[in-house]
């Protein structure tokens, strides 16, 4: 039998050992979106079904949109115009503000090395790492509640649902809200998945819909007053300790074998 395949043997020994037989296959919730809420100020990290895992305090009030890279999630907030980061233990990182690009803070979206506001007739984007303001184009007006990066447009959430070109802003695509009913129109948007865009409104409503034609594909509630939402990737999220400790239980296991092959050869 191969080196390599007596490891991946001794790994797969301990896991089903060191496992309960009940946990065995089980599969934590991942977080999928965060959602920042407005009355208490707070994250939310949810799973794919707008359930909440877990939450930490925002350190200023009345966030209006939130983004997130890989490392960072991003509040954007209507009373001071300001944007702040924190890393994803809800630690916060820096901040900055522009009270003329920002006054109107009504959306929010990481966008890779920017973030985009929208604020007024305008969707302003800033150096995800400084703060500085690199350039703006016009957005669909006073309406809009919502962005979204989402297969490569960025997408408006207002009287209707717009997709854009990231770098002029010319439109795509665009069609009807399915949240319209909501207040506002909705809240916050934010990337569904493959093929759709996800919906999130004040009395905690939320709808996954076609980014084709907005048709309704799942809608739910889950009770909280969400003012910004976006997706994070599974890449980010941080295993738990007992995940922890079993890898390192399996990467000692590896050492062994490997030191006992050596001193037998």
């Amino acid at each position: 039998m191969s080196l390599v395949r007596r490891l991946v043997l001794a790994v797969v020994a301990l896991l089903a050992v060191a496992l309960p037989a009940e946990h065995a296959y089980a599969q934590p919730a991942l977080p999928f979106y965060v959602a920042v809420t407005w009355n208490e100020p707070r994250a939310h990290f949810l799973d794919n079904a707008f359930n909440e895992l877990s939450s930490f305090g925002l350190n200023d009030r009345n966030p209006n949109g939130v983004g997130a890279s890989a490392t960072l999630i991003y509040s954007g907030h209507f009373s001071n115009s300001s944007i702040v980061a924190y890393n994803y233990a809800g630690v916060e990182q820096f901040r900055f503000s522009d009270a003329t690009r920002l006054s109107n803070l009504q959306g929010l979206a990481y966008t890779g090395a920017e973030v985009a506001a929208a604020s007024g007739g305008d969707t302003h984007f800033f150096d995800a790492l400084t703060g500085a303001y690199t350039r703006s184009f016009a957005n669909s007006g006073s309406t809009v509640e919502g962005l979204a990066l989402h297969s490569g447009l960025l997408w408006e959430l207002g009287d209707q649902i717009i997709g854009r070109n990231l770098a002029t802003g010319a439109t795509v695509t665009s069609f009807a809200n399915a949240a319209a009913s909501c207040v506002f129109g909705g809240t916050g948007l934010a990337s569904g998945g493959a093929g759709a865009l996800a919906i999130a409104c004040e009395n905690g409503a939320w709808y996954r819909v076609s980014d084709v034609d907005g048709s309704v594909l799942a809608t739910g509630n889950n009770g909280l007053d969400m003012y910004g939402l976006t997706t994070i990737s599974a890449a980010t999220v941080v295993p738990e300790p007992a995940s922890i400790v079993l890898m390192a239980i399996g990467l000692g296991a590896l050492g062994g074998v490997t030191a006992r092959r050596r001193r037998s050869a």
